[in-house]
């Protein structure tokens, strides 16, 4: 049986990929999905062929795994299915393609040609002219982003979604040329048509953001590998929390992580395994979140049937760390199940009779901090007091700024193999203005798409239009805006420190950006995380004055307070003088 490592940029991409050449292959083939910015901890092995569209992926892997040899490059193609709505348009028609790469949207074109539908199709770049003069739009899966490039009307209609492409049949036919014994030509047509029935039916539409999408993989992923001098720490918000985190390590309690998506969560539980006394013995985690609660409660307590003993993660982590990631969507039974393993360190069986005993240290997370989701009630009483004393919070890009190149040159230079590959400074200036609301993961994946696609320099063109088009640069202020700032500043510096403002702004913007408003206490608990402390009355102080001077709008209740648009103007003038210093 061959072995296919299948590599692609998006993981939900690649999950589709992977079921279609399935559908088709069957048991002939053994899949490896390999999600591109994962490449260097999947380990390929040499019998392994590479089967990739990712333009330049045999110098990428070659430069990881020098030892591979054989690779297919793969093609995609539109799914013909999909295209009825485009056949019954009369010819003659002027069609916008629309794709995240002029190169993408340019493959497209050529394809849809080869069709000859007798329409005359345009390939999407910056450059359009904005006066629309298309009769149709063409897009593959991502209705968002036809509208977030603001080429189209608001009101335009005439908008054709063919969906994600699938594997071409000429790729299908170079796999089969590689089993031992391949399949009929005639039969393989057949398969391959009844995967493209299917895939449009169940091929998802591509969130806006592509490239926050989460790791696939296989157990091996389980392992503890990351240890504390892997992070990048610069900041010291960052440097606090390895601090932190390291203490925790030492004692045996359990700990829960608080973090957004995509912060590296994970990568802290396994630093704080391996830094621990458990180290060597057995990791596991699970992953709580859009799972089926029955299925779950068995992966993790196992169960009891016919006179047989399925062990679940809980037992088979004895002696070491079970990490479970987002607990607030496990069910309020379940979660009393944690609070008594916590109290009597056992488990029951699903249809079990006899506890357990089990010694597993409990590593939780979730993107809520732990407090806001007792305030929610999301999460238990019991299990709130039991994991909130021994709790740490990751910071956030948008928290860390000074990491911001250090964590670039460290993804270039030793995951992605590319010492000699630089970053435009127009390039670096658009990534750091990007509101990454995927964090370290979102630019993890969009370098390592960059990482393929350029030879020695990463110029603005080589972006996916989603980061050319939402760069956040600020238009320069004008003189009398210029004046009205220097004023506020004096106005500031005699009543508060500028630097902490400051940081209460950023937070504030930050949140806006996450479509997040803040209350007193939650604000206090942010501002204690980046060294500034204030009680709930000198905040208020703060807020009343901010508000005075039109930077922020303090609303009552739940509704919280967030920044004004002045507010997010004057931070961004803050920021071009200098970055506080905490």
């Amino acid at each position: 049986m061959i072995k296919l490592a299948v590599i692609t940029v998006q993981s939900e991409y690649l999950l589709k990929v992977s079921e279609q050449l399935k559908r088709i292959f069957g048991d002939l083939i053994e899949i490896h999905p390999v999600q591109l910015s994962s490449l260097a901890g999947n380990c390929i092995s040499p019998d392994e062929i590479v089967f990739s569209a990712i333009p330049k992926i045999k110098r990428q892997v070659k430069k990881v795994y020098p030892e591979v040899t054989d690779f297919i490059r793969a093609r995609r193609s539109i799914n013909p299915v999909t295209l009825g709505d485009l056949a019954q348009i009369e010819p003659g028609k002027k069609v916008l393609v629309i794709s995240d790469i002029l190169q993408a949207s340019t493959r497209i074109v050529e394809e849809l040609e080869e069709y000859q539908f007798g329409h005359t199709y345009i390939p999407f770049s910056p450059e359009i002219q904005r006066e629309f003069k298309f009769d149709f739009v063409v897009t593959t899966g991502d209705l968002s982003l036809v509208y977030d490039l603001d080429v189209v009307p608001k009101d335009y209609l005439n908008i054709i979604n063919v969906g994600l492409r699938v594997i071409g049949l000429d790729s299908v036919f170079e796999v089969n040329r590689r089993l031992t014994k391949p399949m009929d030509s005639i039969k393989l047509c057949k398969r391959y048509l009844s995967s493209l029935v299917y895939s449009s039916q169940k091929w998802p539409v591509a969130r806006r953001n592509k490239y926050v999408t989460a790791w696939i993989g296989d157990a091996k992923q389980s392992e503890a590998s990351f240890t504390f001098d892997d992070f990048i720490t610069e900041s010291a918000v960052m440097r606090e929390l390895i601090q932190r985190a390291k203490k925790l390590a030492r004692h045996d309690s359990h700990i829960h992580i608080s973090g957004e998506l995509g912060v590296g969560k994970e990568h802290l539980a396994q630093a704080i395994h391996n830094a621990s006394p458990r180290a060597g013995k057995p990791y596991l985690r699970s992953n709580c979140s859009g799972r089926n609660l029955e299925e779950l409660e068995k992966e993790l307590f196992g169960w009891e049937e016919n006179n047989n003993i399925y062990p679940g993660l809980f037992e088979l982590a004895a002696g070491g760390t079970l990490c479970l990631e987002e607990i607030r969507y496990l069910s309020p039974e379940m979660q009393s199940y944690l609070v008594q393993f916590m109290d009597e360190a056992r488990v029951l069986r699903v249809k079990g009779r006899n506890y357990v005993p089990i010694d597993v240290r409990l590593i939780t997370t979730s993107l809520n901090d732990i407090r806001v989701m007792h305030e929610q009630n999301l999460i238990q009483k019991e299990l709130y007091f039991k994991l909130a004393i021994m709790s740490c919070h990751f910071p956030s890009l948008a928290e860390r700024p000074e990491d911001f190149e250090g964590l670039i040159t460290h993804y270039l230079h030793n995951v992605a193999k590319h010492p000699d590959l630089t970053m435009h400074p127009s390039t670096l200036r658009i990534l750091k203005n990007q509101n990454w609301e995927g964090n370290i993961r979102e630019l993890s994946n969009v370098l390592a798409h960059l990482a393929c696609l350029a030879d020695q320099q990463v110029t603005p063109d080589l972006l996916p239009y989603y980061i050319d088009r939402n760069k956040k640069i600020s238009s320069p202020a004008q003189p009398e805006e210029l004046s009205e700032w220097d004023s506020l500043i004096s106005q500031i510096e005699s009543n508060a420190f500028l630097d902490e403002i400051q940081v209460v702004l950023e937070l504030y913007l930050d949140g806006k950006r996450h479509n997040q408003s803040f209350g007193r206490s939650v604000m206090c608990e942010k501002l204690i995380r980046r060294g500034i402390n204030l009680s709930p009355q000198q905040l208020r102080l703060r807020q009343q004055r901010l508000n005075e001077m039109g930077l922020l709008w303090v609303r009552r209740g739940r509704a919280g307070t967030t920044i004004s648009s002045k507010g997010e103007r004057f931070v961004e003038y803050l920021r071009g003088r200098s970055r506080p210093q905490i």
